[in-house]
This record gives structure tokens, sequence and C-alpha cells, in this order.
């Protein structure tokens, strides 16, 4: 009988091993399955963030190089002839058909901002945190340059006050005079430009008054804040764009060195560097004007 008790006893232990076995392996493979799926959907969220991202930065890149390389010559061009004063022209005179100086410049500076805006919205509906380091880092650079002109923080040395724009925009203006060159959701070419500014040029008086008050002289605000505004897009360049359009260190320095020798911001210009964490992005200008 005793023996009897025993194996009832060890069928039992026996059984109930084999059912809570197999209770904790069901548990087991749901929690396996729940967990599998959460990381599947997870990774394919990642996935499918930053792909969109890409693409859509990849739509505005290119006609953003073409905007930034075009505005890069008519820079480069300025700097050896500012002080002939091609683009210094009187308000009465800005729709005078041979002021083509100041009126390709407003258009090159436009066309630059409106595909700068361009790159920057375009990610917006998607996760950003999930972008790849490039992406990030791309970003971070169309942010700075737009930021140059709208930051009045630039021109304390200089005594500015940042309270009126008279020498700063902000940055919701920026959007009003990118939307001067847009036509169906892209930017109009130079033509349909001259043709629109010589019939109404109202909406972008804040853009030409800047530019045609570009003067290679120590105080003059908008100068200084252009000069540094073009190393940093010649970096831009030296980054994301063609071979052709690379700027080597010893070019980059005799600039600096010569044309834009009367740069009066380096504290302001360091000071924006460290706000906008582009320290890395910036190195030749921190090393360069000595900040």
């Amino acid at each position: 009988m005793e023996d009897h008790s025993d194996t009832i006893i060890v069928a039992i232990i026996s059984s109930a091993t084999t059912i809570l076995v197999l209770i904790l392996t069901g548990v087991s493979r749901y929690f396996f399955f729940l967990f599998s799926l959460t990381y599947k959907l997870k990774r394919e969220y990642n996935f499918s963030q930053k792909k969109n991202i890409k693409l859509e930065l990849s739509r505005s890149k290119t006609p953003l190089i073409k905007a930034a390389e075009e505005l890069n010559y008519r820079l480069w061009n300025l700097s050896k002839n500012i002080d002939k004063g091609w683009i210094n022209v009187e308000r009465e005179s800005w729709q005078d058909p041979k002021r083509y100086y100041l009126i390709s410049t407003v258009y090159r500076f436009l066309h630059f901002i409106y595909w700068t805006l361009e790159a920057e919205k375009s990610i917006y509906s998607f996760d950003f945190a999930q972008a790849e380091r490039d992406d990030i880092q791309y970003l971070k650079y169309i942010k700075a340059l737009k930021h140059f002109f709208c930051e009045s923080d630039l021109l304390k040395e200089l005594g500015y006050d940042g309270s009126h724009p008279t020498h700063h925009f902000y940055k919701d203006n920026l959007c009003k005079y990118a939307d001067f060159i847009r036509d169906d959701n892209n930017s109009i070419n130079y033509m349909k430009f001259e043709a629109k500014f010589m019939t109404n040029c109202s909406e972008i008086e804040d853009v030409i008054k800047y530019m045609s008050s570009l003067e290679n002289v120590p105080d003059n605000k908008n100068y200084n804040v252009i000069m540094v505004f073009h190393l940093f897009l010649m970096l831009f360049l030296n980054k994301y764009g063609l071979d052709y359009h690379q700027t080597d260190r010893k070019k980059f320095k005799t600039l600096i060195h010569t044309k834009y020798a009367n740069l009066k911001i380096k504290k302001g210009i360091l000071d924006f560097i460290k706000r906008n964490k582009i320290e890395s992005e910036a190195k030749w200008i921190i090393e360069d004007l000595s900040l």
C-alpha cells in the first residue's frame, strides 16, 4: 500500500511538473513573441523614418547646393569688387535695369534662403530623433546658415540694438521674402524674378536695403555678417558640394587675411558658433580668425 502511494505521489509530481513546464513554455513563447514583435515594429519604424528623412532631404539637396554655389560665386566677386560700389544703389534706382549687380545679388540670396527653408521644413513631419548622424549634421549646417541673418547678438560688438530689425531679419519674415520667388511649389528663375522685381519689389524691400548698404568699412554691420556667412557657406560646400565647389585651406585663410581683414564681430561669431553647436563644423573659422 505504501509503495502504491509513493507511485501516485511521483505520478502527481511528474504530471504537475509537466503541466508547469507547459505553462512556463507557453508564457515564455508569448512574451518572446511580444518582444520579437515589438522589436520588429521598432526596427521597421526606425528604418522607415531614416529612409523618409533621407528621401525628403535629397529632394531639396541638389537645388540647395546649386543655390549655395551661385551665392558663393557672387560673394567671392563681391569681396573683390565691393569698393567699386556696384551694389550701392539708392532706392529710386532699385528698379533700373542697369542695376543688375544689386538685383541679381538679391535674387541669389533669396534663392538660397528659399531652398534652405524648403530643406528644413521637409523633414518636420518625421521623427528626426531617428535620423542618421550625417543628416543631423546637414540640418545643423542649414539652420546655422539661416540664423546668420536672424541673430542680432552677432552684432553686439558694434553696439547694435536688436530690438529693431534694421540689420537683421526676423525668422518669420524670411519665409515671406522666400515666397517672393515661389511659384507652384518651386522657385522661379532669374528672368521671372527680374520681371516681378521691376513690377513691384516692395515685399522684399528689407532685403534690398540690406544688400544695397554693404560697404567695406569696419563698422558696416551687414557686411560683417556677410563676411562670416560667406566663410561658413564655403565650409558647407566643402562638406556637401562637388569637387569644383571646394575651397582649400590656403585660399580660405588668404580670403580672411586680405579681403575680410576688417571683420569686427569675432566675439559675436564665437558665441554664435557655440549657441548653434557647430564648433566642429566651424573649426577653420575658429582657427583662422583666432577666436
